[in-house]
């Protein structure tokens, strides 16, 4: 029987974008006939290996010391990626993950990777440039795909190799959950019937607080509310924030993680999404995908990213300067104050959807993918 390896830092159900996004590869290797094992690590301390089986998915989570600069520590992943690269005709790695580039050198070479390039490693400077050794090797021992044509485009690893990179946008599924309405915010007020949209964790790279901070501009000339909905390190910022009644008044904080019934409820009730990131890190944006399947614009930011081309600037919505509080400022206004614009861009943002990310696409490309490099 066809098999494979997916290989990533972590593993469901553990919540990321690169985590759903591994998960989705599973399930359509599955669909295709492939057994698939999962090799992951723990994230957090796990004294001891552990092993799980998901249906016909088996799932090797690596004993983990701890994490240090947002890389586990695991000394066990290198005895099990030894093993298991030996028993499966594809290994399929996600990156960044520095430990499956130091830890592809033990992989025979007769073996076919495959190597999604998920973003550049941005933030340990240190690290990045000790695992800049292996990552080269890998990529020329790989077959790469990339989320975006602009990842490509903006990656000094992958410009060289443009001729030998596929280009796999991701995806969600058209399946919907049931509906969970939600009632209160954290204040325990009562949520309004319409309002503008942030879904995701409260970090800097989030854009969150420049969000905050256009909102205070705009004072009393938006008249949309806006609902943030989330958790993350500038949880205690945004409540200092709120102090300030009259921000207070349009901001509605959830100050949690929305369950997924909760968030397409928010997403059906949403007029447009705000997806203010600041760093070229956010590589995706897979909350832009979920906007635009329920025909929602979206504001975003002009990163050298996927963000830009996921959205398009004028097409699906509005795409702003990163860190600008004034120009997001009147891209709220403008989407806030003109239904008419609302509509164009929102069944615009359908029609891409369904065009370029729905999921049977995804599984059918990815399915294509993988029959050429097992007959390879």
């Amino acid at each position: 029987m066809k098999s494979i390896l997916m290989v990533n830092k972590y593993y469901c159900p553990v919540i990321g974008g690169i985590e759903t996004v591994a998960k989705d590869y599973v399930d359509f290797a599955n669909l295709a006939g492939y057994k698939v094992t999962v090799l992951c690590c723990n994230n957090g301390f796990l004294p001891f290996t552990k092993k799980e089986s998901f249906g016909n998915v088996n799932v090797i989570r690596c004993s983990t010391l701890g994490v240090l600069l947002s890389l586990p520590i695991s000394f066990t992943f290198f005895f099990h990626l030894f093993f298991q690269s030996r028993k499966h005709d594809i290994i399929h790695a996600h990156y960044p993950f520095p430990l499956f580039d130091i830890g592809s050198l033990i992989i025979p070479k007769s073996k076919k990777i495959i190597l999604t390039w998920h973003s550049e490693i941005f933030r340990q400077k240190f690290s990045r440039k000790f695992v800049d050794f292996f990552t080269k090797i890998l990529i020329k021992k790989s077959i790469i795909t990339v989320t975006s044509p602009n990842l490509l485009k903006e990656s000094p690893f992958l410009r060289e190799l443009s001729d030998n990179v596929h280009i796999l946008p991701l995806s969600i599924s058209h399946k919907q959950p049931v509906l969970q309405s939600i009632r209160h915010d954290y204040f325990r007020r009562e949520l309004p019937s319409d309002f503008i949209l942030f879904l995701g964790r409260l970090s800097s790279y989030k854009g969150v607080h420049i969000l905050v901070k256009a909102i205070e501009t705009l004072g009393d000339r938006l008249h949309l509310p806006v609902v943030i909905a989330g958790d993350g390190e500038l949880f205690e910022s945004i409540l200092n924030a709120l102090e300030n009644d009259s921000l207070k008044k349009k901001i509605y904080f959830l100050g949690r993680f929305v369950n997924e019934s909760e968030k397409y409820w928010l997403l059906t009730k949403c007029k447009f999404l705000i997806f203010p990131s600041i760093h070229r890190s956010e590589a995706f944006g897979l909350v832009q995908l979920e906007s635009m399947s329920h025909g929602k614009p979206v504001i975003n930011t002009k990163l050298d990213s996927g963000v830009p081309w996921v959205s398009l600037n004028g097409v699906t919505g509005i795409t702003v300067t990163p860190n600008d509080t004034e120009e997001l400022s009147e891209a709220i206004i403008e989407l806030a104050n003109n239904q008419k614009l609302r509509e164009t861009y929102g069944k615009h943002a359908r029609d891409r959807f369904n065009k370029m990310f729905s999921s049977s696409i995804a599984e059918r490309n990815y399915q294509t993918l993988l029959n050429e490099v097992f007959h390879s």
